[in-house]
């Protein structure tokens, strides 16, 4: 039997305030990325706030999924992204759940540097916020109805 999981659900101002706890814990470490890469499609957003403390950042985007509905398969990076591996990498995406899309990703770019919004459990990111493993992370931006078809 599948266990149910509690939906915690997000704010855009704990969205903004996540983004804002990981600005400060990068300037604290003297970080400045040239490129920041947002993972698609839930990163995209907290990624494009971010850029705003680092305009002059290069700013990618790159799909990777791993979700349909709320059912995990494997994960499928869009395009080559090993041309960015440094440590000048900034890699954002909005949660940090089972680590797979962490796991895949960190065969491209070992070197770049891994935030994410939010994050479950015990993270090998860094994060802006922690949330119940049980739960089931709704952010702002996301259609109402979790059984829409993805094409």
């Amino acid at each position: 039997m599948a266990s149910v999981l509690s939906d915690t659900m997000l704010s855009w101002e704990d969205v903004q305030r996540a983004c804002a706890i990981i600005i400060e814990k990068l300037e604290d470490d003297n970080y400045t990325p040239k490129t920041i890469l947002a993972i698609g499609k839930g990163g995209i957003i907290p990624a494009a706030l971010i850029h705003q403390r680092w305009p002059k950042a290069d700013f990618e985007v790159c799909m990777v999924t791993s979700y349909k509905g709320r059912q995990q398969h494997q994960v499928h990076i869009g395009h080559k992204i090993d041309d960015l591996d440094d440590d000048s990498t900034l890699v954002i995406d909005d949660i940090y759940d089972t680590g797979a899309t962490y796991a895949a990703l960190t065969k491209e770019i070992p070197d770049a540097r891994f935030f994410t919004v939010v994050a479950k459990g015990s993270p090998q990111v860094g994060f802006g916020r922690i949330v119940p493993q049980d739960s089931w992370v709704v952010f702002p931006w996301e259609p109402e109805s979790e059984d829409e078809e993805e094409d």
